[in-house]
């Protein structure tokens, strides 16, 4: 996956230009559907007995858009991260975490 330059490191306190900014790199790479659900990991196991293991280029993605987001972060967010083994997880932790409301920032 070729990198554009981030522009715009993650520090904590610029949630919302750094994820607009990630969000753009995403979806011109077509790799937002790993973020937002649309693009899940296929799997062939048919017995629900085993382990669901996703399809090696799906998860190469992910890892590659895991990789990204790493790198577009301060350490001590990493650091946060290490337990998230998907890259939609990794973004629903960041927003959960990060993320103010329209409401909250007025005040």
């Amino acid at each position: 996956m070729d990198s554009a330059p981030m522009c715009v490191k993650f520090t904590g306190k610029n949630y919302s230009t750094w994820t607009f900014q990630f969000e753009l790199f995403l979806k011109g790479k077509d790799l937002w559907g790993h973020i937002d659900g649309t693009n899940v990991a296929q799997t062939s196991n048919t017995d629900k007995s085993k382990d669901v293991v996703a399809s090696p280029s799906w998860a190469v993605l992910d890892t590659r858009i895991m990789s990204c987001l790493l790198g577009s972060m301060e350490p001590p967010i990493v650091t946060n991260l290490r337990a998230h083994r998907s890259a939609q997880s990794m973004w629903n932790y960041l927003k959960k975490v990060y993320h103010q409301d329209d409401d909250a920032r007025r005040i």
